[in-house]
C-alpha cells in the first residue's frame, strides 16, 4: 500500500471573503478532498504533522477511510495554544496514531524551527504521495514541494479544488444566513409594520 503526507498553508492563507471562516465545515471539506485522494491512488497510511489545517484534516480523513495514521509531531505541547475544537481532534488523531501507524515526536516543550523542519522531512521521506494545499507563490510550502520533487515523490496540488468546493459551501451557507434574515425581518415587519414613523402618520 502507498504512503502519503500531507503539506499546505496554514488556514490564516486560505481564501477568504466576508462570509468565510476556517469553521468545522470548511475543515470537512478539506478532509473530504483528501479522502477522495485516499481513494483514487490507493493509500494505506497517511503520516501527519498534525498541525491546524491540512494536517489534522489528514487526520479526520485518515480515520474516515480506516486507514493508518502515522504521527511525526514537531514537539510535545504544540496543541497548548489552540481553540477546544482542534484540541479534542488532536487528542483523537493522537490515539487513533497510537493504535495504528505510531506516533514520534521530540522530547521537550520548546518551539524550534530545527524540530519543525526534522518533522516535515521525515515526514516525506517515508511517504510515496505528497497531497499539497499550495496556492502557487514562492514560500515555506514550495520549498518542501521542491524537497519531494527532488526525493521522486508523486506530488497532487488539491489548492483550486478547496477554493471552488469551500467557495462553493460559503456561498451557500451565506445565502442561508441571508434568507433566515430575511425571515427573521418579515416576521417583525408584520408584527411592528414597515417604514418610518412620519410614514404611519
Amino acid at each position: 500500500m502507498i504512503t502519503a503526507t500531507v503539506l499546505g498553508h496554514r488556514p490564516i492563507h486560505y481564501p477568504v471573503s466576508r462570509y468565510w471562516k476556517y469553521d468545522k465545515a470548511i475543515e470537512r471539506v478539506l478532509a473530504g478532498i483528501i479522502s477522495d485522494q485516499i481513494d483514487m491512488n490507493n493509500i494505506g497510511t497517511v503520516v501527519s504533522n498534525f498541525n491546524v489545517g491540512i494536517d489534522l484534516a489528514a487526520c479526520i480523513a485518515a480515520a474516515k477511510c480506516k486507514i493508518d495514521l502515522k504521527g511525526i509531531l514537531p514537539y510535545s505541547n504544540m496543541q497548548e495554544d489552540w481553540g477546544r475544537r482542534h484540541q479534542l481532534i488532536f487528542a483523537k488523531a493522537l490515539i487513533y496514531s497510537i493504535q495504528s501507524g505510531g506516533l514520534e515526536y521530540n522530547t521537550g516543550r520548546m518551539i524550534s524551527e530545527v524540530k519543525i523542519e526534522r518533522a516535515r522531512s521525515n515526514s516525506l521521506d517515508i511517504s510515496d504521495v505528497v497531497i499539497c494545499l499550495w496556492r502557487g507563490e514562492p514560500g515555506h510550502v514550495l520549498k518542501w514541494m521542491n524537497y519531494a520533487k527532488v526525493h521522486d515523490k508523486k506530488i497532487i496540488n488539491v489548492w483550486d479544488l478547496f477554493v471552488k468546493k469551500s467557495q462553493r459551501y460559503t456561498e451557500e451557507h451565506y445565502h442561508e444566513e441571508a434568507k433566515a434574515s430575511a425571515d427573521q425581518y418579515n416576521k417583525r415587519k408584520i408584527k411592528y409594520g414597515t417604514g418610518s414613523l412620519f410614514s404611519q402618520l
